[in-house]
């Protein structure tokens, strides 16, 4: 059984934008079933003004790199503005492009994992990304 990382103060808020059904699922409750408090969007031109929206600001952005609308590079830049210290973990089904390079190194600290990934993997990524200083 998996442990739930140990959190200061409130557990963090995930804010996850992904086209895909399956993916957003999955991943909602991964992290909500380790005490994160998750929330998600399907649309990437949406999800600034959805995030606005919350009681709490996002602490983490994981969203896919390559989606309709909003590039998730993009939106990450979009919601860094308007969220300052936000993390980011980018995921993406391409791997022949230069996207996951490019995305990463816009933004200091930024995650990236390859789908598919398996759970584990990606529980040990968003403890990194979320750990790591800024």
């Amino acid at each position: 059984m998996a442990t739930t990382p140990q959190h200061n103060g409130p557990a963090p808020v995930v804010f996850l934008v992904d086209d895909e059904e399956p993916i957003r699922e999955l991943i909602g409750m991964a992290l909500s079933g380790r005490g994160y408090t998750v929330h998600t969007c399907a649309e990437s031109r949406k999800a600034s003004a959805m995030a606005a929206a919350l009681p709490n600001a996002p602490d983490l952005l994981i969203t896919d790199i390559h989606m309709a609308g909003l590039a998730g590079p993009d939106l990450a830049a979009q919601m860094s503005a308007q969220f300052p210290g936000l993390r980011i973990l980018f995921i993406s089904g391409y791997a022949n492009t230069s996207g996951p390079a490019s995305a990463t190194l816009r933004f200091k600290d930024a995650g990236y994992l390859r789908k598919p990934f398996s759970l584990q993997e990606f529980r040990a990524t968003v403890d990194k990304v979320l750990t790591a200083k800024q």
